[in-house]
């Protein structure tokens, strides 16, 4: 059997595990919770490091939550510098 064979099969059988994405979703849900419980996060700031880490947009995040952009940028850098993250993209270090 040739090399990329098995790198295909190895592939397929990855993909096909059952429960991968929704155990994905799971440890980042606790990692979320455990930074939040750390950092004192408030829910809604809960919410937004949730929302943010799912790629969305502070405009998707205000409509999402209810909130003005303002309001949303607002919670982003409370939560930021409760989290000690410098960026929006530094959030995901703290995933790890």
């Amino acid at each position: 059997m040739g090399e990329g064979v098995r790198d295909a099969d190895s592939e397929a059988t990855r993909a096909s595990r059952p429960g991968g994405d929704e155990l994905y979703s799971a440890l980042v849900s606790a990692r979320v919770a455990h930074l939040a419980q750390q950092a004192k996060l408030t829910q809604r700031e809960k919410d937004l490091l949730t929302l943010l880490l799912m790629g969305r947009s502070l405009d998707d995040v205000a409509v999402v939550t209810g909130i003005t952009a303002r309001t949303a940028k607002y919670h982003q850098q409370n939560l930021l510098k409760k989290l000690g993250a410098d960026s929006r993209l530094d959030l995901f270090r703290l995933l790890l």
